[in-house]
């Protein structure tokens, strides 16, 4: 059974980012997939019509809102991900900010604060 462009995107994310050891943006990460033709599919890892790049980062998009995926945010403006395996430190320049938190801790953060008015 063949791969689908979507869990083929998904594993030439992981490659990419595995090997750079680094955060990335997902125009980088693009652009990295499609110099290096992962998996013989060709530049566009099997998306067809005129904007694959696109289809690639809505694939993306959509799995980093999945709690089970690989990758999380790292910097919201341009989007900028790494695999939550790596550990990066402060000193590591790719990493600007944390992304916000999510909508139960930002309530969590907020009934702290007005328990102490």
């Amino acid at each position: 059974m063949s791969k689908s462009s979507r869990d083929l995107s998904l594993e030439a994310t992981k490659m990419v980012l595995e090997n750079k050891k680094q955060a990335m943006k997902l125009f980088d990460i693009w652009q990295e997939i499609k110099a290096n033709d992962f998996f013989g599919f060709g530049e566009n890892l099997g998306f067809s019509g005129a904007t694959p790049e696109q289809s690639f980062c809505a694939v993306i998009y959509v799995n980093l809102k999945d709690e089970n995926s690989l990758f999380e945010v790292v910097d919201l403006k341009p989007k900028t991900i790494k695999l939550k395996s790596q550990v990066l430190t402060k000193n590591d320049e790719k990493i600007i900010f944390s992304p916000e938190p999510k909508k139960e801790q930002k309530a969590h953060i907020t009934s702290e604060i007005c328990m102490r008015f």
